[in-house]
C-alpha cells in the first residue's frame, strides 16, 4: 500500500510537458500529427556570443579622418617665403609686371585720339505729296481737261452723234473713195436712194491749255521740289547721307596676360625659401602640423573587447531533427529549422474539448421524482481519451488494460462502483501532490515532503475506501497502470468503459494546438453509455431512425444522447442483434472467473509490493 501510494506521488509530481515556456514540434513520420513520441519537445537553450564592431571617436582636439585616424591639424604663417613684391606658387616664388598693352581698331575703323571712328555715306531719298510724280528734282501733279471739238473744210457737228458730215452728191463708191484715206475718216453711207452719199468724219481736239493724249488734253501743275530723307542714324551733308560711328580700342598683348586694362607678365624669381617652425612642413603659403592620437572605442552594449562590443544572450533552439548540439557560436534557433514557440504568449488552444459533462439528468421532476421535460431512453456521455501526446508524457491513455465491469454482478465491478474507484485514486494523487508541494515550500527537504505526501495519501484512500477489498483493489490496480502513464481522471473512465464494451467510438480530433507547431495532442471521443447493452441497441438502432439520431455527429461534438420515446419505438428489435450481451451475461463458468481473478490479484500485489 506505502509503495502504491509513493507511486501516485512520484505520477503528480513529475513536470508536465507544458512546463516549458519553449516549446517545438516536427512531424518526422508525416502523418499530419506533431504529437507521436520524438516529435514535440522543450526548446533547449544556446549560449549565443555576440559581437560587433564598437564605436570610434576622437580625443578633443582632434579630427576622424575617411581613413579612420584621429587627426590634428595646425596652421602658423610661414616667415618671409618670397621676396618683397614676389608670391608663391607651386613652390616657385613669382613677380608680376604691368605693361601697356598695344591698341587697334575693327576692321572699317580708324584710330582717332582715344577712340576708333568709321564714316558711312549713302544717297537720301526722294519723295513728292501723295498724287504727284518726281519730274526733274520737282513734284508734279496732272489734271485732265475735255478738248474742244471742231470739223474741219465743209464738215458740220451732228451732235447727236459727235461725228462731222458732209453730203455729197453721187453714188458712195465712186465719191467715197477720196476721204477714206484721211485719217479722221469714219465712214460713208448712201442717202436719197443711192443718188447721194454721207461722209463721216471724226472731229479734231483742240487743247486751250495742256497736251492732248488721246481724246483729253493733260495739264501738269509744279508742286515745288521734292522731299529729301536719310536712313536712321545718318544725317544729310552736301546732298548725301553721312554717319559716323565710334567704338574703344582693342588692346593685345605682345607678351603676358591683358589683365584689367594691362598686360601683367608673370617672372620667376625662384624656388620657395621654405621658413616653418620644427615639425611644420611648407603648403599653400603656410606652415601646416599633423599629430595623430589613438583612436578611443566605446560599446553602448557589451563590454570592449579590442574593436568590437561582444556579450552573450541565450537562445532557444529546437532539439528534433539536429544531429549535433548548438555550440555558443552557431546561431541560437538557427541550427535548427523548427520554431520555437512560447507557450506562455502563444498558449495552446483547444481545437476541442469534449468534456463529458453533456446530457445530465438535469431535468424539472415532480415532487415524486418523476421527470417533467424531456425524457431520454439508454442516454449516452460523450467522452474522450487522450492518446500519445504532448499533454500526457506521449503515453496512451486510449491502451486497453483490462475491463474492470461488466453488465451483470460476477466479478467485475459494477459501472458506477468502478467510476467512484477512479474519482478516488485520482483525489489521493492529488492530495499527495499537494502536501509534497507545501512541505517543500516549508524548507523541508525532498525525502521528509515524500513522507508528508504518502501520508496525505493514505489517509485520504483509508477514510474513502476500504483498499483490502478485492474488487476494489483490481480497480485499483487498473486506475494505476493509467496514472502511471500521466492519464487524466476522463481518459481512465472513457479507457475502462471502451474496454469493458460500453462505448461507440465516435473518431479522431485535434485536442490540443499550438500556434505554428500545429497539433501536439489528439483524443479519441466515444458515446459511453452505463451498460453493454444500450451500446448495442444505439448502434443497431440508430441506423433505422430518420431523426437527428441516425447519426454520431462529429469527433469534436460527438452526439450521444439517449432515444425519446418516440424513437426508441420507432426501432424493430427484431433487427437488433444481441449476440453478444447475451454471450457475456451466460459466461458464467467459476473455474474461468476464479482463474481470472487470481491473475490479476497476484499482478496487482506484486505492483503494490
Amino acid at each position: 500500500m506505502i509503495r502504491l501510494l509513493f507511486l501516485l506521488l512520484m505520477v503528480f509530481s513529475a513536470p508536465s510537458a507544458f512546463a516549458a515556456n519553449y516549446v517545438c514540434g516536427q512531424d518526422l513520420n508525416g502523418n499530419g500529427y506533431n504529437g507521436d513520441p520524438g516529435e514535440y519537445e522543450a526548446c533547449k537553450a544556446a549560449t549565443i556570443n555576440n559581437s560587433i564592431p564598437a564605436a570610434t571617436s576622437c580625443l578633443v582636439g582632434y579630427q576622424m579622418m575617411p581613413n579612420g585616424t584621429c587627426l590634428k591639424i595646425e596652421y602658423v604663417p610661414q616667415t618671409t617665403p618670397c621676396p618683397a613684391g614676389s608670391f608663391e606658387q607651386g613652390g616657385r616664388c613669382l613677380t608680376v609686371d604691368q605693361i601697356q598693352p598695344t591698341a587697334y581698331c575693327p576692321n572699317g575703323f580708324v584710330i582717332t585720339g582715344n577712340s576708333c571712328t568709321k564714316v558711312s555715306w549713302t544717297s537720301p531719298t526722294v519723295s513728292c505729296p501723295a498724287g504727284s510724280f518726281i519730274q526733274n528734282g520737282r513734284c508734279v501733279t496732272q489734271a485732265q481737261l475735255a478738248p474742244t471739238k471742231q470739223c474741219r473744210g465743209n464738215f458740220k457737228m451732228n451732235a447727236a452723234s459727235g461725228l462731222c458730215e458732209l453730203v455729197v452728191g453721187g453714188q458712195c463708191f465712186e465719191v467715197g473713195g477720196g476721204f477714206a484715206s484721211d485719217p479722221h475718216f469714219y465712214n460713208a453711207q448712201p442717202i436719197t436712194n443711192g443718188l447721194a452719199c454721207l461722209i463721216r468724219f471724226t472731229p479734231d481736239y483742240i487743247c486751250q491749255a495742256g497736251v492732248l493724249s488721246g481724246n483729253v488734253c493733260v495739264v501738269n501743275q509744279d508742286n515745288g521740289p521734292v522731299t529729301t530723307n536719310c536712313p536712321a542714324g545718318y544725317i544729310p551733308e552736301n546732298g548725301q547721307c553721312k554717319k559716323v560711328e565710334t567704338t574703344q580700342h582693342n588692346y593685345l598683348c605682345n607678351m603676358g596676360t591683358l589683365k584689367n586694362g594691362m598686360c601683367e607678365v608673370v617672372t620667376d624669381a625662384g624656388p620657395v625659401r621654405v621658413a616653418c617652425p620644427p615639425g611644420y612642413v611648407s603648403e599653400g603659403g603656410q606652415c601646416k602640423k599633423t599629430t595623430q592620437s589613438p583612436v578611443q572605442y566605446s560599446c553602448t552594449k557589451g563590454t570592449l573587447s579590442g574593436t568590437n562590443c561582444v556579450w552573450n544572450t541565450t537562445e532557444q533552439y529546437c532539439p528534433i531533427g539536429v544531429n549535433s548540439s548548438c555550440l555558443a557560436n552557431n546561431g541560437g534557433s538557427s541550427c535548427s529549422p523548427n520554431p520555437c514557440v512560447d507557450i506562455d504568449k502563444d498558449t495552446p488552444v483547444d481545437d476541442g474539448n469534449v468534456t463529458g459533462d453533456m446530457l445530465v439528468d438535469d431535468g424539472k421532476k415532480n415532487s415524486d421524482g418523476l421527470c417533467l421535460d424531456q425524457m431520454f431512453i439508454f442516454n449516452g456521455r460523450a467522452q474522450d481519451c487522450k492518446m500519445p501526446g504532448a499533454s500526457n508524457a506521449f503515453k496512451d491513455c486510449c491502451k486497453s488494460e483490462g475491463k474492470a465491469f461488466s453488465d451483470d454482478a460476477g466479478s467485475l465491478m459494477s459501472a458506477a462502483q468502478t467510476m467512484s474507484t477512479v474519482s478516488h485514486v485520482y483525489s489521493a494523487a492529488t492530495e499527495a501532490y499537494t502536501a509534497y508541494n507545501a512541505a517543500i515550500q516549508a524548507g523541508q527537504t525532498a525525502a521528509a515532503a515524500m513522507n508528508s505526501g504518502v501520508a496525505a495519501a493514505q489517509n485520504y484512500m483509508l477514510v474513502a475506501f476500504d483498499p483490502t477489498t478485492l474488487a476494489i483493489s483490481i480497480a485499483v490496480y487498473v486506475v494505476m497502470k493509467y496514472l502511471m502513464t500521466a492519464c487524466d481522471q476522463q481518459s481512465m473512465e472513457t479507457a475502462l468503459m471502451a474496454d469493458s464494451g460500453f462505448c461507440h467510438k465516435v473518431g479522431t480530433y485535434c485536442k490540443k494546438r499550438i500556434k505554428i507547431i500545429g497539433c501536439v495532442q489528439k483524443a479519441q471521443s466515444y458515446c459511453c453509455f452505463n451498460s453493454k447493452l444500450a451500446r448495442i441497441i444505439h448502434e443497431q438502432g440508430r441506423p433505422q431512425l430518420k431523426t437527428g439520431i441516425n447519426n454520431w455527429g462529429t469527433p469534436e461534438k460527438p452526439l450521444c444522447r439517449g432515444f425519446t420515446p418516440e424513437e426508441f419505438q420507432s426501432v424493430d428489435f427484431g433487427k437488433v442483434d444481441l449476440t453478444e450481451y447475451i454471450s457475456e451475461v451466460q459466461k458464467t463458468a467459476t473455474d474461468e472467473i476464479q482463474k481470472n481473478m487470481s491473475n490479476i490479484t497476484s499482478e496487482f500485489l506484486q505492483q503494490a509490493n
